[in-house]
């Protein structure tokens, strides 16, 4: 009998989200899970797909909790995250 899942290793991190494009991950083809939730005040965008951020385009994550989660089709290039104003939280959780 084959599993249907395998277990991951999971890492967790806070990044600063600036008023410029900001690194959140480097590509990692090995990437099996992400979890961006956006914790601050403020709406972020995020690029999954190696590019710079930029507002209005891309992942719109809602201020005070707004999330996504990839579990099947897992983007496993760089990611990055613009805010409007600087210093707002993006919380990370990465499966490998």
């Amino acid at each position: 009998m084959t599993a249907l899942y395998t277990q991951v290793e999971t890492s967790h991190s806070a990044i600063t989200v600036a008023s410029t494009s900001t690194p959140v991950l480097s590509a990692n083809s090995a990437r099996r899970l992400l979890i961006l939730q956006n914790v601050s005040n403020e709406t972020l965008w995020v690029n999954v797909a190696s590019g710079t951020a930029a507002a209005n385009t891309g992942i719109m994550l809602g201020a005070n909790g707004g999330n996504v989660f990839f579990d099947v089709s897992v983007p496993t290039g760089a990611v990055t995250a613009i805010a409007t104003s600087t210093a707002k939280i993006l919380t990370v959780t990465q499966g490998i």
